[in-house]
């Protein structure tokens, strides 16, 4: 374990160790975390149909089997999740020592110091428009507005000193294949500056990107566990970049440290978020 409170952020990732999966989880294993969130979209072209779909093996189990990696796995669901069976992946986590995803949105807390840092993991799909007009049913059929109560209320009701909120789709992406979400824009952001969040990590573009919009809340998308796209950058972007790889993230008292390594281990960047700085901001 390392000082402090360490963490990767992977999402897009299971395609049966194709597409740089493999040479992926190997350097995620390097990294010793105390624990791996996942932003989204598991298994690719549509999740998984049940609990003895091959997926399992072939895209998760096979993978990330490094001793290291078999640490708690916080998961969120990705539109590509809803073309299988969401309830197989919520009951997964009664059968596996690592997988959890106890529902469609969730909250975990650890520690640092005695100190909350508190994690709120939420199912984006019900809010893009686009899902709704393509009469995806899975997804039409959540209650957005009930999960939007539910984070407005943990946030409300949180004295943590570190905030972070996990969904799939990004609010803000300089990618040219999805680029920002409006919906998230209006429903989340404001929520996020009331109540001083201080990260959203997304996924759902195959990069890896940071932005700072105004405001106290870093954007980081995580979305490069397997196949990749094209990237791009504006105004707010602090990085981006089009490869495979992950978020490596540290806890420590009043530094969040942001790193993005490739699948060689390198490290692309490197943003530091000082806590006292982004109270005095406010």
């Amino acid at each position: 374990m390392s000082e402090g409170l360490q963490f990767l952020v992977i999402g897009d990732w299971g395609r049966g160790g194709t597409l740089e999966q493999i040479e992926t989880a190997d350097q995620m294993a390097k990294q010793s975390p105390d624990f791996i969130i996942s932003t989204g979209d598991n298994f690719y072209d549509e999740g998984v149909e049940s609990l003895d779909d091959p997926h399992w093996r072939d895209s998760y189990e096979n993978i990330y089997h490094h001793s290291s990696l078999q640490v708690p796995w916080y998961i969120s669901v990705g539109n590509h999740d809803y073309g299988g069976s969401i309830r197989a992946q919520i009951d997964y986590s009664l059968i596996s020592s690592r997988w959890n995803l106890p529902a469609h949105y969730y909250s975990f807390r650890q520690y640092l110091n005695q100190e909350e840092v508190l994690f709120l993991v939420t199912d984006t799909s019900p809010f893009i428009q686009e899902y709704y007009e393509a009469g995806k049913s899975a997804i039409i059929e959540q209650n957005k507005y009930r999960q939007l109560d539910w984070l407005k209320s943990e946030l409300a009701l949180s004295s943590a000193k570190w905030k972070i909120v996990v969904g799939h789709h990004p609010a803000y992406s300089s990618s040219p294949f999805h680029g920002n979400a409006d919906e998230l824009i209006d429903a989340f952001v404001p929520l996020f500056k009331q109540y001083q969040v201080d990260l959203y990590l997304s996924g759902h573009e195959h990069d890896l990107q940071l932005h700072k919009p105004l405001g106290n809340t870093y954007h980081l998308v995580s979305g490069a566990g397997s196949e990749v796209r094209e990237t791009g950058s504006y105004g707010i972007t602090q990085f981006s970049a089009s490869c495979n790889g992950f978020a490596l993230i540290n806890i420590n008292d009043d530094i969040l440290t942001i790193r993005f390594l490739d699948k060689k281990g390198t490290t692309l960047y490197q943003e530091k978020v000082m806590k006292e700085a982004v109270t005095l901001g406010n």
